[in-house]
């Protein structure tokens, strides 16, 4: 995993969809990018349905409301 950038979130989320292509992975909204690169940030768990968030629990570490302890 890269270092994430604070300062800089729309760069991360950048970072973080190029990450996930060679994955197989392409997010279809670019706003799930943005939320779920901020929540990896913050250390946020995401409760949501859609199905663009789960490569980011799977492979960068997005924590799931849904299963949270």
């Amino acid at each position: 995993m890269t270092t994430r950038s604070r300062s800089r979130p729309a760069i991360q989320a950048a970072r973080d969809s190029r990450a996930l292509r060679p994955m197989g992975v392409t997010v279809r909204k670019t706003i799930a990018t943005l939320i779920a690169s901020r929540c990896i940030e913050s250390d946020y768990a995401l409760l949501f349905s859609d199905r663009d968030f789960e490569p980011f629990v799977t492979h960068l570490g997005l924590r799931s409301a849904m299963f949270a302890e």
